[in-house]
């Protein structure tokens, strides 16, 4: 099997959700609810239109306030995988915070392990992608590294488990003392994982790696392979959300450059998985769904990319033109202007995407909570 390309997919949108922040981008059929079964639809139509390989769910704590419109947004999204044989992963954050919210990093493996179970006990386990390993492959969202540690002890019999973590880029070669980010009684676990040696300073990237650690994105066009795990970005600015510190760069779009550089760079070193972050997040402006702001722009750029990866692939020299067509339901509903200032939401939901008069956009009071980062043990930074 060749390199496989995932994408982070949130099912979290609803009214309440749409007003954490005066969000910068709007998607093409407007503020939506993430339950909407017809919005789960088109939003998947246009994901194996890209050639995407599978999603990853964002799955938030039973307890959050945005729990249900998560919950019903994935069991819906699941239903038109099995029918489309797509295969799916899930990104299980156990951080039950806001999106700007300053707090201290702390164990969270009770409430992982708990979300964990409830994936299991769901059924939601049959269509998940095969991590390196063969097994199938979890993703756990930024753990402290002890965490990270019992993760991948105690939780891994049956399952892959990979940990997306950011960092600033002048971290990834910074050394580090691994006893001062790593508890004591944990280094004697952590030492096969680094070949049986016993290093004390190293690379944070060494250490990363041996713990399971992949990287969240990444600012820089040189995009690294995390053990077969590799991540781009089409573009990134979270500063409406004011985190203090404002620690993660902005990084431009470049008018598509910065995702044609970062997945040609990560296609280049030979992962196993290329993760593209994300379908529609726009609290941070990483999305890829159609806007007003973008039109089809990213999904055409992301399709491309992926046909010039099969075709590496493949063995041939030239990229030949995609014979893959838009699906029916969405014929019609592709032209988005490459003036994004002569485009007004009106004109675009009314002319590219209502005109079947088959899309419905409800809200609800629900939401869901944001990621944070990781730090450092000890570190001055906070979320």
């Amino acid at each position: 099997m060749g390199i496989q390309t995932g994408i982070y997919y949130f099912t979290w949108y609803n009214e309440q959700r749409w007003r954490e922040a005066p969000v910068k981008d709007t998607p093409l059929l407007g503020q939506y609810d993430s339950s909407d079964a017809s919005i789960i639809s088109w939003q998947l139509d246009l994901i194996r239109y890209c050639g995407i390989d599978y999603v990853i769910f964002e799955l938030i704590p039973a307890g959050n306030w945005g729990f249900a419109t998560v919950e019903r947004g994935i069991d819906t999204a699941i239903a038109y995988l099995r029918k489309n044989a797509m295969q799916w992963s899930f990104l299980v954050d156990a951080k039950n915070c806001s999106s700007n919210t300053v707090m201290e990093q702390h164990s969270e493996i009770a409430a992982i392990e708990k979300m964990y179970r409830y994936v299991l006990g769901r059924r939601w386990t049959d269509g998940l992608v095969r991590g390196p390993s063969g097994k199938p492959l979890l993703f756990v969202f930024a753990p402290v590294y002890e965490d990270a540690l019992i993760i991948g002890e105690e939780l891994a019999t049956d399952m892959e488990f990979r940990m997306p973590i950011f960092y600033p880029d002048w971290y990834w070669d910074t050394l580090v003392q691994a006893e001062e980010v790593i508890p004591r009684r944990y280094l004697e676990q952590l030492r096969p994982r680094l070949g049986g040696d016993d290093r004390r300073r190293m690379p944070l990237f060494d250490l990363l790696v041996a713990l399971g650690y992949v990287s969240f994105w990444e600012a820089s066009g040189s995009v690294r392979n995390f053990a077969g795990f590799s991540s781009v970005i089409p573009g990134y600015d979270d500063s409406l959300l004011k985190r203090v510190p404002q620690v993660a760069p902005r990084v431009s779009r470049r008018e598509g450059e910065t995702l044609r550089r970062q997945f040609r760079a990560a296609a280049h070193s030979r992962p196993e998985h290329i993760i593209i972050y994300g379908w529609n997040e726009y609290f941070e402006r990483t999305s890829i769904e159609p806007s007003t702001e973008f039109g089809m722009e990213y999904v055409e750029v992301l399709r491309s990319l992926i046909g010039e990866l099969r075709d590496a692939e493949a063995g041939k020299v030239e990229m030949r033109k995609s014979d893959r067509q838009l699906p029916e339901a969405l014929v019609g509903r592709r032209a988005a202007p490459r003036s994004r200032r002569s485009w007004t939401r009106r004109s675009v939901r009314d002319t590219a995407y209502l005109s079947s008069g088959s899309l419905t956009v409800r809200a609800v009071p629900e939401g869901s909570c944001h990621p944070i980062r990781l730090y450092p043990r000890n570190s001055s930074y906070r979320r």
